[in-house]
């Protein structure tokens, strides 16, 4: 990339001002919003206060159930894949054997047949 292309798509230091202006107006808002709730919560009867912050808080240990069992379903899922993976190893280890073993008893009685062929025609002469 040109230098100029760089110098085109660098903040200037106006972006950086107003980027930090909205910040701070967004952190404002949410100290408004927060003091405006405070205030409506205070004109309620105290029942009513509680009420509502019980059906806060249930809201929040809902979403939080949630998440954890989102949590707990993706590690289900990753052990399963992990033991199916070993499983998958363990019988390609197995099958290894099998086939080493058939090639060593193949070997074996390819031996044996030679030995039982040169005995025999050894005897027939």
């Amino acid at each position: 990339m040109d230098t100029q292309r760089r110098k085109e798509l660098a903040d200037t230091p106006m972006d950086i001002q107003r980027r930090k202006e909205l910040v701070k107006e967004k952190r404002i808002e949410r100290l408004i919003r927060k003091e405006e709730y405070q205030e409506a919560m205070n004109k309620l009867p105290i029942n009513e206060r509680a009420i509502i912050k019980e059906v806060l808080i249930k809201i929040k240990s809902d979403n939080h159930k949630m998440f954890l069992a989102a949590l707990e379903r993706e590690r289900n899922e990753s052990i399963q894949g992990r033991a199916r993976l070993r499983e998958k190893e363990n019988e390609e280890e197995e099958r290894r054997r099998e086939r080493s073993l058939m090639a060593n008893v193949c070997i074996m009685c390819a031996g044996a047949v030679g030995t039982v062929a040169y005995v025999g025609l050894t005897l027939m002469k």
